[in-house]
């Protein structure tokens, strides 16, 4: 089976699933990417070297000959954030198509756009086609859904960064910095890294000896360090300039909660896949892409419905005063990751699902839970 994947540019979030492919295919695999990364991610430690022998650049969806030879004879095609003529030209030619998407009304839906959008949309994915959702996030597939789109063909996806895998989760979380918070991201108003300064607050006028450490940036920097010094919140909150993902990843093995406080504009957030990985107890927004398909509250997690302040520091200083709790989420957030949310088992998993829809099952339902199975 050819797999070919097609999308705007190649990260450290693409590769893992992309690796797997490329090995249960038998190298019949290629990653076509239209675009560069972009600076910005770059100056937050985004790698751009090393980029593997099976990606391919065809900036501005302009394929060269061989990639246009291979994109015709391949077997699946899964599509994200590209030219839509690509898309277009494969369907016409009877191909089995996975459109890769976070939810496309981040903004709402206005009824002005409506008429236009629903246009639009049906001509991108058109009902006849072998096209499918992997809804890259929680609110993806209603999204589509609500214009009358893969009503009966989304599956649950996301992305998956590279794994992390520990012999002893419960080692990891033992040797972690007592009373300690993370938050990591873009200095954005949409992803609200005010809102975990100000929760940082509520708990230190609490009494609570907790330490929160921040790591980003972005056009929110100035006004974020402000706020430390307004909330008096020296040698209690550090707020670092973007690290590598390495780093990162080894500073959420570090601390035992993380605080996860994007709004709905936040069509993922690889954050919080990397921070269950790395056995921290989260608190998630529940209207993030990722938080529905990822926590359960009160199982590996806290959701958050309410996002402010006061609701995570609430739920922080839960997590703070029970260890046991605190230490039972931690580890059911390890093994969510290790265990169902990753790219091994997403690889395996469309493989089957596309065997399955090429052997004639129009809407499959193999999986429970998890990567691949239905969304709702």
């Amino acid at each position: 089976m050819r797999v070919t994947f097609v999308s705007n540019y190649f990260s450290h979030h693409q590769q893992p699933l992309s690796d797997v492919l490329f090995q249960l295919t038998e190298g019949n695999y290629r990653f076509i990417a239209t675009e560069r990364i972009p600076l910005e991610r770059s100056t937050l430690g985004w790698r751009t070297d090393g980029v593997p022998d099976y990606v391919s650049e065809a900036l501005g969806g302009n394929l060269s000959a061989d990639d246009a030879d291979w994109l015709q004879a391949t077997d699946v095609l899964l599509f994200g954030s590209a030219p839509e003529a690509l898309l277009k030209t494969y369907l016409a030619d009877g191909g089995l198509a996975f459109r890769y998407s976070e939810r496309p009304l981040k903004d709402g839906d206005s009824l002005l756009k409506r008429i236009p959008r629903w246009v639009r949309w049906h001509l991108r994915n058109p009902s006849k086609a072998r096209l499918y959702l992997l809804s890259a996030g929680a609110f993806a597939a209603s999204d589509y859904g609500s214009y009358g789109l893969f009503r009966t063909r989304s599956y649950k996806w996301g992305y998956f960064p590279p794994l992390s895998v520990c012999d002893g989760a419960a080692d990891t979380i033992a040797s972690k910095l007592p009373a300690s918070l993370f938050w990591c991201g873009r200095f954005l108003d949409w992803k609200h890294p005010d809102l975990a300064l100000g929760a940082a607050a509520l708990l230190n006028d609490a009494g609570y000896d907790m330490r929160l450490t921040m790591v980003g940036a972005g056009p929110m920097e100035l006004e974020l360090r402000q706020m430390v010094e307004d909330l008096q919140l020296h040698g209690k909150v550090e707020i670092l300039p973007p690290r590598s993902n390495e780093t990162v990843r080894n500073l959420m093995q570090q601390h035992q909660v993380f605080l996860f406080t994007s709004d709905r504009r936040e069509g993922w957030g690889a954050v919080l896949n990397e921070a269950m990985n790395g056995a921290c107890a989260v608190v998630a927004s529940g209207v993030a892409g990722s938080t529905p398909y990822l926590v359960r509250h009160g199982q590996n997690g806290l959701v958050c419905d309410d996002l402010s302040a006061l609701t995570i520091a609430h739920q922080a200083a839960q997590l703070l005063d029970d260890k046991a709790l605190r230490d039972r989420l931690s580890i059911e957030a390890y093994r969510t990751i290790a265990g169902v949310w990753n790219a091994q088992v997403a690889g395996r998993r469309l493989m089957e699902l596309s065997a399955a829809i090429m052997n004639g099952e129009v809407a499959p339902d193999l999986f429970e839970d998890g990567p691949c199975s239905k969304a709702e």
